[in-house]
């Protein structure tokens, strides 16, 4: 019959009450720090950035900015690539391996004229020996027409004497023929008459032919004699070439030649440049862009140590194919003034179109955003605030002294740059769309 003791108050329904006030109290501040504050402590919703960065808060603050207005110019359609300058004309001069260097005549960068002496070779024993044995085949030929023409003209006056001959015995013939036939002359006399006849037909015969087989001998030789006349011409030609001139006007390079050196694969070349007249530029142009690239086109060459410096060119040659997908287009240049060098590189711009009254704007005015786009800030006075208009980039130009960048229109933007609107030219790096600005150089611009 004892009592039953009462059970211990239980502690589980207070914890879960408290838990759930701490988690109410913490969404609250959340929802408070993410909506109201923005994470700026001001309390103000925040404000996206051009392209949605989420550029910041809307606050009090004014920002000092310069505006301008876009202009309306022609710009050109450039290509730019980087080239290498070579010499405008370059003759290659070989020499024959084997030969010894008697003289050298010229240094390396020395000027030379057209025909000036190069390099003079040693007199070998086999040119000797080879320019006698042409000389002697030479005469033999002669030899050999000689005689083939006494031939011709033997021939010839056989001819003549059987034809004399052939001419008696006709006559005989026709005389006793008549005889023969009325019965007046014997068989025997009359056969004796033919035969004289025919044989004297036959000889006539053979000394012709005779005679052209001489003729035919007289060409032969005369060929024999040709033959060895362009022996002898060759071997005269090697002796000639013992002493090389220059074919062209120009500045000696790559020779390494001294006396008593032998010639061999290594050393069997030099070479006559030109270049202080016009220079070669060789520019490879990709096969996507070749297309614009037009022989007679003028261009602008320069040097990237003298930027300022910009010289005119040509377009000489397009080569009919593509060296490793790039065609090396050749631009002249003239160089009275040794600007350009062989072996310098050389910056070349092709102008290969013109776009005619585009909206542009300094290159420095365009942001870029988060996402890889590009905008302008655009002026409202109404509000006295700048907001983000997305634009595209277009070809660039110098316009003024500054590179301007062609605006075109973000096909995905709601609102486009027009040729009135004033644009944040400076001060633009801080900015965030509907802040408030305060503009600098407002009677410039003409606001009040």
């Amino acid at each position: 019959g004892a009592p039953v003791p009462a059970p211990a108050p239980s502690l589980i329904v207070p914890a879960v009450i408290a838990t759930a006030v701490i988690g109410v109290l913490i969404l609250g501040l959340g929802v408070y720090f993410i909506f109201l504050r923005g994470g700026s402590g001001n309390g103000k919703p925040p404000v996206p950035g051009p392209n949605g960065g989420g550029g910041g808060t809307v606050t009090d603050k004014t920002y000092p900015v310069m505006l301008g207005k876009p202009v309306t110019i022609d710009m050109p359609q450039t290509l730019q690539k980087t080239a290498n300058v070579y010499a405008a004309q370059r003759d290659n001069v070989p020499f024959r391996v084997g030969l010894k260097v008697e003289k050298v005549h010229v240094k390396n960068q020395q000027r030379v004229k057209k025909g000036d002496p190069l390099v003079t070779f040693e007199m070998q024993e086999s040119l000797r020996t080879a320019k006698t044995q042409a000389k002697a085949a030479v005469e033999s030929a002669k030899a050999s027409v000689g005689k083939a023409e006494d031939g011709v003209r033997k021939a010839d006056r056989a001819v003549r004497l059987g034809e004399e001959n052939l001419k008696i015995a006709q006559e005989a013939y026709d005389k006793n023929k008549t005889l023969y036939d009325g019965g007046n002359l014997l068989q025997t006399e009359w056969d004796k008459i033919r035969k004289t006849r025919n044989d004297a037909r036959a000889n006539v015969d053979i000394r012709k032919e005779e005679k052209s087989q001489a003729a035919r001998t007289v060409k032969q030789a005369q060929e024999k004699v040709k033959q060895a006349l362009a022996d002898l011409n060759k071997v005269q030609s090697n002796m000639d070439d013992l002493t090389v001139e220059a074919k062209i006007g120009g500045i000696v390079t790559d020779l390494d030649l001294k006396r008593g050196y032998t010639i061999t694969p290594a050393n069997q070349s030099m070479a006559i440049i030109e270049y202080e007249k016009e220079v070669k530029v060789i520019a490879p142009i990709p096969e996507d862009d070749i297309s614009l690239v037009k022989k007679g086109m003028k261009v602008e060459v320069w040097l990237p140590r003298a930027p300022q410096e910009v010289f005119s060119g040509t377009v000489a040659l397009i080569p009919a194919t593509a060296r490793q997908r790039n065609y090396d287009v050749e631009v002249m240049v003239a160089n009275e003034n040794q600007h350009f060098r062989p072996g310098a590189q050389a910056m070349v711009k092709f102008i290969v179109a013109l776009h005619k009254g585009v909206l542009a704007v300094p290159s420095a005015v365009i942001g870029s955003g988060k996402r890889g786009g590009f905008f302008v800030y655009v002026y409202d006075s109404s509000s006295n605030k700048a907001r983000s208009v997305s634009v595209k980039r277009g070809v660039e130009a110098i316009h003024e002294g500054r590179t301007h960048v062609q605006l075109l229109p973000d096909p995905n933007a709601l609102q486009k740059v027009n040729p009135s609107d004033l644009i944040v030219f400076d001060g633009h790096r801080n900015l965030q769309d509907n802040v408030r600005v305060e503009v600098k150089n407002r009677a410039e611009m003409g606001l009040k």
